[in-house]
């Protein structure tokens, strides 16, 4: 974990002194601008991107917060989508809880089941309600209930009395395919 130690700005990059390793922590926009053309290649190799960086470290928290609210604020879904992958690869925070779950209250973006993943890999109850609201909102395009699963997993993954209540509730919906997937995941 690289909290405490010295930052010392170099050349537009935090060069994080550490008596074991000496590693340089690139700006947030080089990271995002190497990621688009990694994605516009066909493929994206997160260790040409992430480069010698120490993976869930957690290097980044403040920049993605504000990088969040400014993809809600312009509706950028790119950026969203983006920042996910970022996420995944610097670390998962409860610092991200209130962005995410008001990420999944709006259409302009399509991440709404890589958001719901995201909130399950952090597993803050604070998280449960957006989540279980997002199980109940079922998209035209999607019959496999995808969303709804992925929120099932979540709230099991967090897994307080609270998340498995609304999981209960999501057991006794009329619509088949939930009802199924709640109540396995309730052991029934």
């Amino acid at each position: 974990y690289l909290m405490g130690f010295d930052e010392i700005i170099l050349h537009k990059a935090i060069v994080v002194r550490n008596p074991k390793c000496a590693m340089i922590k690139k700006p947030l926009s080089k990271i995002l601008e190497k990621l688009w053309d990694e994605i516009d290649s066909d493929g994206i190799s997160l260790k040409t991107v992430w480069g010698s960086m120490p993976m869930n470290s957690l290097l980044y928290i403040n920049e993605i917060q504000a990088k969040l609210q400014e993809a809600i604020i312009i509706k950028n879904a790119v950026l969203v989508e983006e920042l996910l992958i970022v996420i995944s690869v610097d670390g998962y925070d409860a610092s991200y809880t209130t962005l995410l779950c008001k990420l999944l209250e709006y259409n302009w973006h399509d991440r709404h089941e890589d958001i719901v993943m995201t909130l399950l890999e952090i597993k803050d109850p604070l998280s449960i309600d957006c989540i279980y609201k997002a199980a109940l909102h079922i998209p035209a395009w999607d019959e496999g209930r995808s969303l709804a699963k992925k929120c099932i997993w979540a709230l099991k993954a967090i897994g307080t009395s609270d998340a498995i209540d609304k999981i209960e509730k999501l057991a006794n919906l009329d619509d088949v395919i939930i009802r199924e997937v709640a109540s396995m995941n309730l052991g029934r």
